[in-house]
């Protein structure tokens, strides 16, 4: 795969519109992240990483005791990634240049799993949702989007933590907030 595949391309305009599509929706992101349960000292696997906007927070929010697992494909949104845990400073994140359908994911005892729109991307969704199920991080949480966005998909495996299962009935049956 080629940085021409992706739809919108992974060049430094489109680095600054994820930028700020990330900041648009960040307080919805922290909202639904908070509800889930991640915290301090949590493993968080991000699928589809991107230029890892995301995975910034997560590494803030995780703390130095936690983890996140960065997964992109893009090897310019790879290096983009790099740059800015380096200049924040942050040494809890392990960014892999990966391809979620030909590649292993890498298998950890992760708390939570996380991607945004990722499936709507993939050419095999199926593909990737079976993965996913292979692999412990599964078992607690993979949102596509929180119940703010366009659209939602919240998927549980063999056995979804409490946490899951009280995140995923607050963002599909929503609890007035």
């Amino acid at each position: 795969m080629s940085e021409k595949d992706y739809v919108l391309g992974t060049h430094d305009e489109e680095l600054i519109r994820l930028g700020l599509q990330h900041r648009v929706w960040r307080p919805m992101v922290l909202d639904c992240w908070q509800r889930a349960g991640i915290t301090v000292g949590k493993r968080v696997l991000d699928l589809g990483a991107g230029p890892g906007y995301a995975a910034l927070d997560l590494a803030e929010i995780v703390g130095p005791s936690g983890e996140v697992v960065a997964l992109e494909r893009s090897g310019n949104f790879v290096n983009a990634m790099r740059e800015s845990f380096r200049r924040r400073g942050l040494s809890n994140v392990k960014i892999h240049e990966l391809d979620l359908m030909t590649g292993d994911l890498p298998k950890a005892n992760y708390d939570f799993s996380w991607c945004r729109w990722v499936l709507s991307f993939v050419s095999d969704p199926s593909l990737l949702i079976r993965k996913l199920g292979a692999n412990p991080a599964a078992n607690r949480m993979v949102a596509e989007t929180c119940r703010h966005y366009f659209s939602r998909m919240v998927f549980t495996f063999d056995q979804p933590s409490r946490s899951f299962s009280v995140f995923a009935q607050r963002i599909t049956c929503g609890d007035g907030r």
